[in-house]
């Protein structure tokens, strides 16, 4: 559970002049019944990020954005259409639609020199350094105490891995 929406729940009981709820329930529970305090605190975290994020490192210029939560789950995201300030940025990558091999290349260069995003880790930093630490998403920006490379290759172990579930779109095999 993010400190901060608890923080908002609260806030806004107190507020209200409202005796403040139980907050020891479950995260999906919390989000069900305080869904617009959610999705209000959701919401303005997008906006951060894509007045400084988007527009500053991924260059984006429009954007259209639907807001949804994941059934049962709770688990509150964005789908997002975005337009790059440079609409043939991904000139040379559609243009080798024939060559895989070209197109892996390009992604590589750019995603290197534009965004940083390697799957290179330092030699000092293993990925087992990550595995005893806290999800990024639980830390406070003020409760961060790695380096700033160590925090930016920690977001990299932890929110880049993917491990399917059953809610991933997976090939099916049909009988």
């Amino acid at each position: 559970m993010w400190p901060d929406i608890k923080r908002l729940i609260t806030d806004r009981f107190e507020k209200g002049g409202l005796d403040v709820p139980d907050l020891d329930k479950s995260f999906v529970q919390i989000v069900n019944d305080y869904t617009l305090i959610v999705q209000e605190y959701f919401q303005e975290r997008v906006k951060v990020w894509l007045s400084t994020i988007g527009t500053k490192i991924f260059h984006i210029k429009y954007y259209w954005l639907r807001y949804e939560f994941a059934p049962s789950r709770g688990q509150i995201h964005a789908h997002m259409l975005a337009i790059h300030d440079n609409p043939n940025v991904m000139e040379p990558y559609y243009s080798n639609s024939q060559n895989k091999k070209k197109q892996e290349e390009f992604l590589h260069q750019w995603m290197t020199e534009e965004l940083g995003i390697t799957a290179w880790l330092p030699e000092h930093l293993s990925r087992s350094t990550f595995e005893k630490q806290p999800h990024p998403s639980k830390i406070l920006y003020n409760d961060i105490s790695n380096t700033k490379d160590e925090d930016f290759f920690c977001c990299l172990q932890k929110l880049q891995y993917h491990k399917c579930s059953a809610f991933c779109m997976q090939k099916r095999q049909f009988l």
